[in-house]
This record gives C-alpha cells, sequence and structure tokens, in this order.
C-alpha cells in the first residue's frame, strides 16, 4: 500500500517487512507522478535471514535490505512490484491490480 499526494516528491508507504522491522511506515521516493503513471522506490528495513549461513559465493549474512519498486498504471490500477534483496543481483516481480481510496494508511493498517 502506498499513500501519495499530488506534487509531492515523497509518498508513504506500508510493506510488511518494514513495518515488522521499524513498527513504522517507510518512505518512498517517486520517480513519476503523472496522468499515466506512478512510479515510487524505497527500501525497507535491514532484514536478517535467521537461517542465513556464509558460503564461498556469498559472505554476508548480516541485517541486509530490500529494494522496492512500484509502477502504478493509473488506466487500469495495474501495477508492477520489483524487490531487490540486498547483496543479491536477482529481483523478484509481482502484477497485480489496486483500489484507489481516500482513507488514510493508518486506517487501512492491521498490525
Amino acid at each position: 500500500m502506498f499513500e501519495i499526494v499530488e506534487g509531492a516528491k515523497t509518498a508513504r508507504t506500508y510493506d510488511p517487512i518494514t513495518y515488522s522491522i521499524k513498527r513504522e511506515l517507510a518512505e518512498a521516493k517517486v520517480a513519476t507522478a503523472n496522468s499515466v503513471r506512478v512510479s515510487l522506490g524505497w527500501k525497507s528495513g535491514r532484514y536478517q535471514n535467521p537461517n542465513a549461513r556464509p558460503s564461498r559465493d556469498f559472505a554476508g549474512t548480516g541485517a541486509l535490505p530490500i529494494t522496492f519498486h512500484a509502477t502504478l498504471l493509473r488506466g487500469g490500477n495495474k501495477i508492477l512490484l520489483r524487490a531487490s534483496p540486498g547483496g543479491l543481483n536477482t529481483f523478484f516481480s509481482a502484477k497485480g491490480a489496486c483500489v484507489e481510496t481516500s482513507a488514510r494508511l493508518e486506517q487501512l493498517i492491521d498490525p
């Protein structure tokens, strides 16, 4: 979920990883916001995998952030979300649909 004010350079986002670590909403940088699309990006809280073990190929097992990029196409409210875990040369993506609401993020979060 994200909340953007027209003309603002930042947005507030809710993602379960950041919220579970920081107990607060994450601030996202708005890259594009026009009548066609909204694109934004943010980093999660530093996630520590409790099962992480160092290896020859990946020595870092400390807490790493996850970088998120979201692009919302306003015409059909379609969204593409990409997540890139810190320290890995890969990303995960998902497509979906959004519902626009006038409610504040705090009203939609069920902790």
